[in-house]
């Protein structure tokens, strides 16, 4: 039986007095560049469930999010994917030996069906996305069921075309349960990996290497996970961490929300807001995970090469919501802040996914729409490419992160930047008070900057707000945030609650 969660709808607006704040950054001078490998986006499923990723509209669509990395193929199907067939190169037989439920997902959804009609492999398909949007790519590459000789394929293909290879992690999540049967133990998983190791570095001595890491459960979205799994988990980093033979260590991050039955709308969200402050706080969820990992792996990097909120039907209720804008704004700041005070651990970030449809609709930058929607598009953006849209700016390479203080008890995160070509202050901020507020000061090497004209691009409503569908509203729900960009003296402007965007001001 399924489970649900019922929620009663209340409303949530309410007039408060606007709030004066002051901020100041600090005027010495940051050697921390915004790193642009920070910027990627996973294309897991992205040809098999998006019947027009080659349309111009849709991939316009995708420029104005400006990625720098796509992962490929990305997810479980990495593990199974071979570049040489049709399509994905599945193959029913090998997956099913492994993974039966997964085949038999696969055959529900007619990817084999599907296959068996195509006359090339998607990975040409993807080199065109790739082209069009003038990306990097990493690799995931598949040392479950493939070989050393087809990634090479994989490498020399990307090569040949003038793709940058951004990285290789060696496998997908190869630390589960149901991949035992292949790698009994840590040490079947390293010595496997170092075989594929052994031939990337004999002809592509330069390229990066990404081993899977076992997650922090904190940090995971591993629903009924038994806690001697997580055992596992730790003996699992403890073998790879006595290994040398990769540059970075690869991790998913996942932010789980607990669901409680039949609360108001509101109440749900603000437990959100909490559960937000709690992961990405001085000493939050994020900063003990990330920590642990660097201590666990001192001479390596980290790839996050998937993040996001809780996906997982039983904790997704957040996803294509206003809240899941402002997390995705906090994340990006808050990962810059980590490298920033730790000397750049976190070398590459991942966001899932790109774009979804059918079994993993709806946590994707750009998705299908859903059978009872209204939209005359079959492809939506939902709140994700907003987010990006209004923040993609700092990953040109310009950009500076500088220490800042909030004169407030308000739930607001703002982070000050500036970008180093044109001399110009861009403030991210998200703000998850349902109070206004207006910026009374803003100092900066002790000019107050709040009489100046500024840019402000921004994205507003209430939390629930999302484009079309939610897993909680059962499209019962669907009023759109507002996006707005506006001109005008930093002083004068009024910025609303619950909302995230950015203020760009010429020095």
């Amino acid at each position: 039986m399924k489970s649900s969660v019922c929620f009663s709808q209340t409303d949530s607006s309410k007039i408060f007095k606007t709030i004066l704040v002051k901020i100041t950054i600090d005027s010495a001078e940051t050697n921390y560049a915004v790193n642009p490998y920070l910027y990627g986006f996973s294309t897991e499923n992205i040809f098999a469930e998006i019947k027009n990723v080659a349309d111009t509209s849709f991939v316009n669509q995708i420029k104005k999010i400006n990625p720098v990395v796509l992962r490929w193929p990305g997810g479980m199907l990495s593990n199974f994917y071979h570049s040489s067939g049709n399509g994905y190169g599945l193959k029913k037989n090998e997956i099913a030996g492994i993974y039966l439920q997964y085949a038999q997902q696969l055959e529900s959804q007619g990817i084999f069906a599907t296959q068996a009609r195509l006359n090339h492999s998607y990975q040409q398909d993807f080199l065109g996305l790739a082209q069009k949007l003038n990306t990097k790519v990493l690799i995931t590459a598949n040392i479950l069921t493939g070989t050393p000789e087809e990634l090479l394929d994989q490498l020399n293909y990307f090569n040949d075309n003038n793709i940058e290879v951004a990285g290789v992690e060696l496998g997908d999540e190869m630390y589960m349960n149901i991949y035992r049967a292949v790698f009994p133990y840590p040490g079947s998983y390293i010595s496997k990996a170092e075989t594929f190791v052994i031939a990337i570095k004999k002809y592509f001595p330069n390229i990066k290497i990404g081993a899977c890491a076992a997650p922090n459960p904190r940090l995971s979205d591993l629903d009924g996970t038994a806690a001697g799994e997580f055992v596992y988990f730790r003996a699992w980093n403890d073998a790879l961490s006595k290994s040398h033979f990769f540059d970075a260590v690869v991790i998913h991050s996942y932010t789980p929300i607990q669901i409680i039955p039949n609360q108001s709308v509101d109440s749900v969200f603000q437990r959100a807001i909490i559960e937000e402050k709690k992961t990405f706080s001085k000493s939050g969820v994020m900063v003990q995970s990330l920590d642990y990992f660097k201590e666990e792996f001192p001479k390596s990097k980290i790839w996050i090469t998937e993040w996001n909120l809780a996906i997982r039907s039983t904790n997704s209720y957040f996803l294509n919501t206003l809240y899941q804008a402002m997390y995705i704004g906090s994340y990006i700041n808050f990962i810059n802040q980590f490298n920033r005070l730790n000397k750049n651990p976190v070398e590459m970030a991942i966001f899932q996914s790109l774009a979804t449809g059918g079994v993993y609709n709806h946590f994707g930058v750009i998705d299908l729409k859903a059978e009872k929607e209204k939209s005359q598009s079959l492809i939506i953006k939902r709140t994700p490419w907003y987010a990006f849209k209004n923040i993609n700016q700092l990953y040109s390479g310009n950009y500076f992160l500088h220490t800042s203080s909030v004169n407030t008890d308000l739930k607001l995160d703002v982070f000050a930047y500036r970008d180093t070509s044109t001399n110009e202050i861009l403030l991210a901020w998200m703000n998850y008070s349902a109070k206004e507020f207006k910026i009374d000061s803003l100092m900066f090497k002790q000019i107050n900057y709040s009489g100046s004209n500024a840019t402000i691009d921004y994205l507003k409503g209430n939390l629930q707000d999302s484009y079309g569908w939610t897993r909680f509203s059962r499209n019962s729900y669907n009023t759109a945030p507002i996006e707005k960009s506006e001109q005008k003296k930093l002083s004068d402007w009024v910025f609303p609650p619950f909302g995230m965007g950015t203020i760009r001001i010429k020095q």
